[in-house]
């Protein structure tokens, strides 16, 4: 399985390297006619379904015993990185049959609007749950990086929607890498917090941190 810190962010990495590549292939077509919409800003900063509606939670988890905790919260990391490798497997495909750059634009802000989704599910699913007190602060700590991630992926999905040349892309892209690091790193900090609490009450299980 792969970290949360991959899901997080590496995706949308991924999504912006080929962004770079297949853009500047069709910059110079006179047909391209500028950006895809984008979905219309709510003004609510807390990330939302691809219907544009928070997605229903479940009622929170008070009975879980923490080996019931750990071993959902492995779960749920395990479940957006599944979601995230099914976007990245035809992600590269759709991008590079995308005949020009509106067309190119409307993949990425689909593929952003899968990763938000998934982002989405994942602090829903996260912040029903009790957790032990020793891990009551990794938990936290990881919600508030996934929301930061979610914030970020819509935040990139509205910019790029204003596209209409290549170029206007780069600096884009060069701000959301600077930002890669910071963000990966919480989410990092965050299950290695969640790990040594599950280390310390004697729970065998292995988070995929780092």
């Amino acid at each position: 399985m792969a970290s949360p810190s991959r899901w997080l962010t590496l995706a949308i990495s991924g999504c912006l390297v080929g962004l770079l590549v297949g853009l500047a292939a069709c910059g110079d077509d006179d047909d391209a006619s500028g950006p895809a919409e984008s979905p219309e800003a709510t003004g609510d900063s807390s990330p939302t379904s691809s219907e544009g509606e928070t997605p229903t939670l479940p009622p929170i988890e008070t009975d879980l015993t923490p080996e019931e905790y750990f071993t959902r919260v492995d779960e749920i990391f395990g479940e957006a990185d599944a979601k995230t490798d099914a976007a990245d497997a035809t992600f590269g495909e759709q991008l590079g049959s995308a005949e020009d750059l509106e067309g190119q634009l409307a993949v990425i802000s689909s593929y952003l609007e899968i990763l938000i989704e998934a982002f989405s599910v994942a602090i829903g699913q996260m912040d029903v749950l009790t957790p032990p007190d020793l891990a009551a602060a990794g938990h936290d700590a990881f919600i508030d990086a996934a929301i930061t991630a979610a914030a970020a992926a819509s935040d990139l999905q509205l910019r790029l929607a204003e596209v209409d040349d290549p170029a206007e892309a780069e600096p884009i892209v060069e701000e959301w890498n600077n930002s890669l690091s910071q963000i990966v790193g919480a989410a990092d900090i965050a299950c290695l917090q969640l790990q040594g609490a599950a280390n310390e009450l004697g729970i065998e299980i292995d988070l995929p941190c780092g």
